[in-house]
């Protein structure tokens, strides 16, 4: 990876001067409900561990709050759609129990510094300027993304719905596997 886009830094780092850190600790998705006694609570592993068969080992994800939030938003929003206990949940994979625990760690460390003015002020003058940043043509040659996603019912083991979205060279991929 080149690195992140000023603009991209800038916004995370405004959104926790604002709005402070508590989202991020506690994953707490109700913020952007119009009822906020819709949500259904999700069940988080062990320090934010988590496993699925097919998925395998998972770690908390940064973005996860605010990805779990916009989605769960439209669910209540949408609920004909959705069902009325859908639950949408947002890890990173990790290798394993321990790397998932560690980055669990770090995750949770990060966020406890973006609370920090001072911090905040360092990386701000250590990042890009907004608009500016790695390269986005060498990026995108470079870098990659791939999300996997598993819709489960109560009640049943296997999934019901599965699909894989992967970007290489500027290209989104769609595959039902």
């Amino acid at each position: 990876m080149l690195g992140i886009q000023g603009s991209s830094l800038h916004t995370v780092l405004d959104v926790a001067e604002t709005y402070g850190i508590n989202g991020w600790l506690t994953s707490d998705t109700s913020v952007l409900l119009p009822d906020p006694k819709h949500v259904v609570k999700k069940s988080k592993g062990l320090l934010g561990h988590g496993y699925d068969q097919h998925l395998g080992h998972l770690a908390t994800s940064f973005v996860a709050w605010g990805n779990e939030s916009v989605v769960q938003r439209s669910a209540a929003l949408n609920p004909k759609i959705y069902g009325q206990n859908f639950v949408y949940t947002e890890y990173s994979p990790a290798t394993g129990l321990i790397s998932a625990l560690l980055m669990h760690i770090v995750t949770k460390l990060g966020i406890l510094l973006l609370a920090v003015p001072c911090f905040r002020s360092f990386v701000r003058g250590k990042s890009f300027d907004r608009g500016s940043g790695p390269d986005r043509d060498k990026s995108h040659k470079i870098e990659s993304a791939e999300w996997k996603a598993f819709g489960y019912v109560t009640g049943k083991e296997e999934p019901v719905a599965f699909a894989k979205f992967v970007t290489r060279e500027r290209w989104l991929t769609w595959r039902q596997f």
